[in-house]
């Protein structure tokens, strides 16, 4: 039988959090083995008042000993944590315990990014839409509006609590605060749940997404996601690499490293385009009918003349409408969505670069190099190398200051 450390994982069952297990799993594969209990249970049922006593009783009672915590509750594992077993605590707690590993995330940059993105698509008039009693949202928030103010733009903000009176009042409550915005208007939520709980406030009250509210959600929970009408835009955030840095962690601490307040930091990756932002916020509608064609032939080699084709305008003025209104040249426009779908093929995919190349219309491997390093500032070999060993090699840890 293998010698293997014996962790036990009490992590709840929802998308971010799996990711977080697919980084340790992914970390375990390359050098493991080691033995895991997973809570399960527990984590499912854990606001039930008494079920969750009876499960927790019977998993301590059964397991000889650990090596290694990973979780998101410091409050159930107090006797672990005061016996010294290594241990770290992830994403869900905003409690600090001296000298304890934390994985955190950086949710002013969450809320920053989801900014950058609604601005993009060319709206002026923009919301927040979190929970009052909940820290991370917060903080979303914080980012969210410090980024707008940045901008020139001031975004109205909606709060409530986490665990309202009844469905019926929380909807109510979101109809109420939808009336009274401007439209067309996008709307950053705290998570992929205030989203949906937007949407159908949305659909009660007679309003269109996304044509008079677009709709961003955050953590991309895929099954939410889809399962929404229209389905969520989501802000995808590097859990799974955060996942393979815990568990590198976690090695050195059952190795004899000292718990000495390691950080490791979740940032935000990109965003999911689905249908509830699937707009192009201006009221220029040559303006729009350009943009629009830009973003669906991002894969293609266009010029600009395609653009200007595309639209019943001259080269000339429908360039001073792009300076105009998005400060922003032809080419410009055409160069960041071409980036941008090089970037997600790079991510997202296992293609190699020739292909890639080819795919997207480049003449050969070479101008393809050129044009990314162009707009870039690096390689598409180095990013692809960066993003992965962002996802399973890299470590970030070290001591917060």
């Amino acid at each position: 039988m293998l010698n293997s450390h014996r962790v036990l994982l009490r992590i709840l069952f929802r998308k971010h959090c799996i990711s977080l297990l697919r980084g340790v799993a992914r970390y375990n594969q390359l050098h493991g083995p080691w033995m895991y209990y997973l809570e399960g249970p527990l984590m499912l049922y854990e606001d039930n008042p008494s079920l969750p006593k009876l499960v927790f009783s019977r998993l301590v009672n059964e397991e000889q000993k650990i090596d290694g915590l990973i979780t998101r509750n410091p409050r159930l594992d107090v006797k672990h944590i005061k016996k010294g077993t290594p241990t770290i605590i992830a994403i869900h707690t905003h409690e600090q315990i001296k000298n304890i590993p934390y994985v955190l995330m950086d949710h002013k940059a969450v809320g920053r990014m989801g900014a950058e993105y609604l601005i993009h698509l060319g709206f002026k008039h923009f919301a927040f839409c979190g929970f009052e009693d909940m820290f991370w949202a917060k903080l979303r928030c914080e980012g969210f509006t410090d980024a707008m103010r940045q901008a020139g733009f001031s975004p109205f903000i909606y709060e409530a609590k986490s665990k309202p009176a009844s469905w019926s009042k929380m909807l109510d409550s979101l109809k109420e605060w939808a009336f009274t915005l401007p439209l067309p208007i996008g709307i950053m939520t705290s998570n992929d749940d205030r989203a949906i709980h937007l949407i159908e406030a949305c659909h009660e009250a007679g309003l269109h997404i996304p044509d008079d509210i677009a709709v961003l959600g955050v953590s991309n929970e895929d099954f939410f996601c889809d399962l929404a009408f229209p389905p969520l835009s989501s802000l995808v955030l590097k859990v799974e690499e955060a996942g393979y840095q815990t568990a590198q962690l976690m090695e050195r601490l059952m190795g004899g490293e000292k718990m000495d307040g390691q950080r490791i930091i979740i940032k935000p990756s990109h965003i999911i385009t689905r249908q509830s932002t699937d707009i192009l916020a201006v009221e220029d509608r040559e303006l729009r009918t350009a943009l629009r064609f830009i973003r669906d032939n991002a894969r293609l080699a266009i010029q600009v003349e395609d653009v200007v084709k595309a639209t019943s305008l001259s080269r000339r003025v429908l360039e001073h409408r792009f300076q105009k209104q998005l400060n922003s040249t032809i080419l410009e426009e055409i160069n960041k969505n071409r980036v941008a779908q090089i970037e997600m093929f790079l991510r997202e995919t296992d293609m190699s670069i020739d292909h890639i190349s080819g795919y997207l219309g480049f003449s050969n491997r070479n101008n393809f190099t050129r044009f990314f390093t162009r707009e870039t500032g690096i390689t598409p070999k180095v990013f692809k190398i960066m993003e992965q060993k962002n996802g399973f090699g890299s470590s970030n840890t070290g001591k917060e200051t």
